[in-house]
């Protein structure tokens, strides 16, 4: 792999960046230069913190001065933080000159800063580098997967490996039920147990056919949320239906067949991330943003709702005539030609059929047309469907003959892609364009892949192909393939220890949450 790598249980540091600064003052007339060497070296390298890895450095210092008259220190700092009265100097952690420093941190982007001063004069300078520090379980693809008991697991591939069944760890078991969705959420809030104080963090959602559902602490893996404490109203009644998390410039929000819940984040003290009650009568896991509105699929209403930024009024979408009773099954945002669709099917007659939309940038209408899916393509039957996010205007689907196509929804043409590194006889079973498109900040993790999982006997092979892709489609087999047993995927979500910030949830497209 090669951008959204983590770490392996051995020291290295990822430099997102190197840059040397020079902060001089003096106080005589005999001045001579410093320069600092090596910081250079921690390029390239990533590290898992609470792991008992170390923060190495020994640096390479050159100039004029005797040994004795300089005096180095070491600072480290989150980029995200506030920034405070005396900058950098408020965050010391070693005045040695070799640096040997154990990282216990918090995931995110860190500045190692490295000041040498001259005792005589007091002549400073300093040279930096950022890091990335993640933990076992804050960066890579968690896959969740349907156990041969038709029950829900969750694990999580990086370069540590494939660690399996994470819910026998953190859960007690498996999870009651067949997967149904499993959604990410950058910078969510909640009550952490460790400390019984508000908090925020990354958050990883686990939703099965039969309504558990669990919430964690991706840092940890600790449950912060579950069935009994979500929603401000008390447990979730047996009904409840959990679908989708999801993310806005102000809020954190979650979808069911209830309706759409929010929680508004980002104030100077984090809130508890609970719930209160829904403000439209039913939702799905099809949900996009659209501009400054969300469009989504009822599933009380078998129809497409719309509602504002801010979850406030919802109205039904006008599409003109069309069959009732349909179920939605698939949708999708693609950045790159201003695209969003929701492709839905009529049970009774199989007919299938797709809602597409122009990305306005502000509270336009947006909807283009509805287009009957041609009976004779791979897409009309396929139950394996997966949008593509950045590149082209086409769908993902898995043909009756197990093989990969694309459909174009521009030009109603459905084409064949080729799998490099994938045998004849394997079936695929999942399929899905997971991306990481950061605008603002720290651009270092951002990737565009193709995930494609196959069923080996009674486990899984999942390919990730991210090297060598052209237009969204791959052309030489991947460097990545974990392989896993007890269960056959049914989602991979990505999940990066970088800060996401909330102008990107307004410009861009940040992450899928649905396929």
């Amino acid at each position: 792999m090669r951008k959204y790598a983590v770490c392996s249980f051995l020291i290295c540091l990822f430099g997102l960046s190197a840059c040397y600064e020079d902060d001089s003052s003096m106080g005589s007339d005999s001045v001579s230069d410093i320069t600092i060497m090596g910081l250079e070296d921690l390029e390239g390298q990533s590290i898992v913190s609470y792991a008992g890895n170390r923060l190495q450095c020994s640096p390479v210092i050159q100039s004029g001065y005797a040994d004795g008259d300089l005096a180095v220190a070491w600072y480290l700092f989150n980029t995200s933080a506030e920034e405070t009265p005396n900058g950098y100097q408020d965050f010391l952690i070693s005045t040695d000159r070799n640096l040997d420093y154990e990282v216990n941190l918090p995931p995110g982007t860190y500045r190692l800063v490295c000041e040498v001063s001259s005792l005589s004069n007091g002549l400073v300078k300093t040279a930096t580098v950022d890091i990335m520090v993640a933990t076992l379980f804050s960066n890579g693809f968690y896959v969740l997967k349907e156990t041969p008991e038709g029950t829900t697991e969750l694990d999580l591939y990086n370069e540590n490996g494939l660690t399996q069944d994470l819910m026998a760890d953190f859960a007690g078991g498996a999870l009651a039920g067949s997967p149904r969705n499993l959604s990410v959420i950058y910078e969510g809030e909640f009550i952490d147990p460790e400390t019984n104080e508000t908090a925020r963090g990354n958050l990883v959602h686990v939703m099965t056919e039969d309504n558990v559902y669990k919430g964690f602490k991706a840092e940890t893996m600790t449950e912060v949320f579950n069935n009994e404490n979500l929603f401000y109203g008390g447990p979730m009644d047996a009904n409840e239906q959990p679908a989708l998390f999801f993310m806005t410039m102000f809020y954190n929000c979650y979808a069911s067949n209830t309706g759409i819940r929010i929680a508004q984040v980002g104030g100077d003290t984090p809130g508890t991330g609970k719930l209160p009650y829904p403000s439209s009568d039913g939702a799905s896991k099809y949900l996009q943003i659209h501009g400054m509105d969300v469009v989504y699929w009822n599933d009380a209403s078998h129809r497409l709702e719309r509602t504002d930024y801010n979850i406030n009024t919802v109205s039904p979408e006008d599409c003109g005539e069309y069959p009732g009773g349909m179920e939605c099954i698939s949708s999708g945002r693609n950045d790159n030609v201003g695209r969003i669709y929701f492709l839905c099917e009529e049970p009774a007659t199989g007919d299938r059929y797709l809602f597409l939309y122009s990305i306005p940038m502000f509270m336009q209408t947006g909807f283009d047309q509805v287009l009957q899916v041609d009976p004779s393509t791979h897409l009309a039957k396929s139950r394996i469907i997966s949008g593509n996010s950045q590149t082209g205007s086409y769908i993902y689907c898995v043909g009756e003959d197990h093989k990969l196509y694309v459909y174009n929804y521009e030009e109603g043409t459905e084409t064949e892609v080729p799998l490099p590194g994938i045998d004849n006889g394997e079936e695929i079973t999942y399929v899905s364009n997971p991306f990481l498109n950061i605008g603002f900040g720290d651009t270092s993790a951002n990737f565009d892949a193709l995930v494609v999982a196959t069923r080996k006997g009674n486990g899984y092979k999942l390919y990730i192909y991210d090297e060598g892709m052209v237009g969204g489609m791959p052309t030489k087999a991947p460097e990545v393939v974990a392989e896993g047993g007890n269960g056959v995927v049914r989602c991979v979500r990505y999940l990066s220890p970088v800060t996401v910030d909330k102008n990107d949830l307004f410009s861009t497209y940040v992450y899928s949450w649905t396929d």
